[in-house]
């Protein structure tokens, strides 16, 4: 930070390469850093994907004392941006959005949730952030499909990980979504031939008549 000021106030800092200027802003600790002239500017997160910013973000933003919570909340506000009491811009947004591999880069794409609340597409190991830093997180956000494939019918994952935070006790989410999620796939199973599987999935359903119901209809 020293030597940032140093250059800043000597104006030598507009003969810097900016690759260097950004090593130096980094092990500041700075993730956004304003030369002597408009022109002369280090961002840290530039080009960088949303892990790697969060990665930053919790070894170089924050103190060494601070949790994954904390450093999870500035990289919140670096995508986020910042806002007064007044609700003006305080600190514009500089760092890449956590939004699924297969979005574009630019894209910020509203979807709607089971709940009809809109919300922005982001990627299931960022919901898994959120789930960690607020246990009563919104699980069928996180299992949507679509936080991690393109294929919204694509189960594949999102079932898996359904039972692995079942297991460690994440059970805030309506029977009715759960329900939902077995079905659908059981469904998809039944349609890559894999009844056997389908059956196995199916009995995971809470309800016993709808349970009993969907694996009669596989087997017959």
């Amino acid at each position: 930070g020293m030597q940032l000021q140093q250059w800043l106030e000597q104006k030598t800092d507009r003969f810097m390469a900016p690759e260097r200027l950004r090593i130096f802003s980094l092990l500041a600790g700075m993730m956004v850093w304003h030369g002597s002239e408009p022109s002369v500017y280090a961002n840290t997160c530039d080009g960088v994907d949303w892990r790697r910013a969060f990665a930053v973000h919790l070894w170089y933003g924050s103190s060494y004392e601070a949790s994954v919570s904390e450093g999870f909340a500035r990289y919140l506000q670096a995508f986020k941006g910042s806002r007064d009491d007044d609700g003006n811009a305080f600190q514009a947004a500089y760092a890449t959005a956590p939004q699924p591999h297969y979005a574009p880069a630019a894209m910020e794409a509203d979807r709607r949730c089971d709940s009809e609340v809109d919300f922005r597409l982001r990627d299931t190991c960022f919901h898994l952030l959120r789930l960690y830093r607020k246990q009563t997180h919104r699980l069928q956000r996180t299992l949507d499909p679509a936080t991690h494939t393109p294929y919204v019918l694509d189960y594949q994952l999102s079932w898996p990980l359904f039972c692995v935070l079942q297991s460690l006790h994440y059970e805030h989410m309506p029977a009715s979504l759960v329900a939902r999620l077995h079905c659908n796939f059981a469904a998809q199973l039944m349609s890559l031939d894999m009844w056997p599987w389908a059956v196995m999935v199916a009995l995971h359903i809470p309800q016993a008549s709808l349970r009993e119901s969907l694996v009669k209809e596989i087997i017959t």
